[in-house]
């Protein structure tokens, strides 16, 4: 796999590996983004609701092993890496980088051989007594994708090495997809225990590269000699910062979206898990790709580095709020489409069985944004170094979890728990503005332009709803009229202001907004 080189003399986070980078990164999500997409559609069309339940659950619960064994690794990575790599030598790069691998990688190992050890009684627990039959190949599955995270987090994404990062993921979409459309064109019938295999297969030969280039990425990066004026952190901050991250994550788990669909399965059964599972899945699909997840992976090491460097905190608020703004266009125009076509938009995608999640997808699409802008206030709060204010708030939220049950118990079905991902995510956002505001930061929600986004949404949606209602045009040509009524309503509105657009062309190198 390639390995990104350094021209001799340039910063290693300067912009212009930034933007060479992010040539790689927009490449490689495009082939993602497209492949993702057609097995979420392929196996929401081919599984029975009951297997897609179960099988929605199962990924839930990879998701939360993954997240209580990582100790907070992940982060000391996003906040050190980049430092080592400008500071550090060679040695002391290798000797973080293994010393954070087998940190990560360890608990993890431990927690899987314990759920075979009791794989009847989890698997009872959760409604997935038809599950226990693809139990080692679903652990197999858990192993591979948690090396594939631990390769590309620790390593790969801190390191800007994006060429090779893009190329793991594609090559286990790719994996997986290959034999997938084979059944689906021949008529092979789709079940639980065909789809896990396959993903498990695809997941390995990922895990494979991952490790690979990650190898390769990190002696390509490093340094002969470290800069004699660094002072190495001290353990201790990298075990607070762990710390507080591990305890603030593991507490939110508890409430969070995987979490809820373990709920739902165990509670309302396969057929309700479905419908959650579907919205919350094509949510996330959505989310993954709006501009600031799509580009986490570079602005992080970036706006850690810019920071370690300034220590300018209303620049780091400025430069985050944009990043979520540009989630915004991208979310905004997706819900006026969904708004203007009414449930026949979630039936093209999941089929008719599944059209009964449309009104969850509408909350859970922007719900998508605000997650979006979450991402980016966690990794400010680490930045300043304040992270134990991360699971103050995430304590405070646990009254979800039972309000959750109560309103399931009570017979609201599926919608209990987008209400329950609505009012944490308030609470949450709240809490953590609040907190920082006490100890002196002054973190800003001021995003302009908010009107404007609201009105072309609505133009989009109206476009949409009239498209439809004329003779002999489909949904695909309405989505796109929309989409255009949209762009061209923006441009009109301007709702970057002027600091935004000079951050813009900085960023691009060239003028992509003329100053006025």
């Amino acid at each position: 796999m390639p390995i990104e080189r350094i021209p001799a003399g340039e910063h290693y986070y300067s912009l212009a590996r930034f933007r060479s980078n992010l040539l790689s990164f927009a490449a490689g999500r495009t082939i993602s983004a497209v492949t993702s997409f057609t097995i979420f559609v392929l196996l929401a069309r081919s599984l029975p609701v009951a297997d897609y339940g179960r099988y929605l659950t199962l990924l839930a619960t990879i998701e939360l092993i993954l997240l209580y064994s990582s100790l907070g690794i992940p982060w000391v990575a996003i906040r050190f890496v980049p430092e080592y790599r400008e500071k550090a030598s060679s040695q002391q790069l290798y000797r973080l980088l293994l010393g954070l691998v087998l940190a990560n990688s360890l608990p993890m190992l431990v927690v899987l051989l314990m759920l075979w050890q009791w794989s009847a009684w989890w698997t009872n627990q959760l409604g997935l007594e038809a599950a226990l039959v693809v139990v080692l190949p679903f652990l197999l599955l858990c192993l591979f994708d948690g090396l594939n995270r631990i390769f590309v987090t620790l390593a790969l994404e801190p390191l800007l090495a994006q060429k090779s990062a893009q190329a793991v993921q594609i090559s286990r979409n790719l994996s997986f997809l290959a034999p997938l459309g084979y059944a689906a064109a021949n008529g092979i019938p789709f079940d639980l225990a065909f789809v896990i295999r396959i993903e498990t297969a695809a997941a390995g030969v990922a895990a494979g590269i991952a490790a690979a280039t990650a190898v390769r990425a990190t002696r390509a990066s490093a340094r002969a000699s470290g800069d004699p004026q660094w002072t190495r952190p001290p353990l201790r901050a990298m075990v607070g910062i762990a710390g507080y991250n591990y305890s603030g994550n593991a507490v939110a788990n508890l409430y969070s979206a995987p979490a809820l669909q373990l709920m739902a399965n165990a509670l309302l059964g396969p057929a309700a898990s479905a419908l959650f599972g579907f919205a919350r899945g094509l949510a996330a699909q959505v989310r993954r790709y709006l501009p600031s997840e799509l580009l986490l992976s570079i602005i992080r090491p970036m706006l850690v580095a810019a920071y370690s460097n300034d220590g300018d905190h209303d620049k780091l608020n400025r430069r985050m709020l944009l990043a979520a703004k540009t989630s915004l266009f991208a979310v905004a125009p997706l819900v006026g489409i969904l708004l203007g076509a009414g449930p026949q938009a979630v039936a093209a995608i999941g089929g008719a069985e599944l059209q009964q999640a449309y009104w969850l997808l509408v909350v859970l699409l922007l719900l998508s944004f605000a997650h979006s802008h979450r991402s980016l206030l966690g990794l400010y709060v680490n930045c300043v170094r304040e992270t134990d204010i991360w699971l103050r708030a995430s304590l405070l939220c646990l009254c979800v979890l039972p309000a959750a049950y109560l309103m399931i118990v009570g017979g609201l079905g599926a919608e209990s728990l987008a209400i329950a991902m609505v009012a944490e995510e308030i609470l949450l956002t709240t809490s953590v503005l609040r907190m920082l505001r006490a100890r002196g930061y002054r973190y800003s929600l001021a995003v302009s332009g908010l009107p404007g986004i609201a009105a072309a949404t609505a133009l989009c949606a109206l476009t949409v709803f009239i498209g439809l209602r004329l003779p002999e045009l489909p949904l695909p040509a309405a989505a796109a009229l929309g989409g255009i009524a949209f762009a061209v309503a923006l441009a009109l509105l301007r709702p970057l202001d002027q600091a935004e657009r000079m951050l813009v062309n900085r960023l691009a190198g060239r003028p992509m907004f003329r100053q006025v």
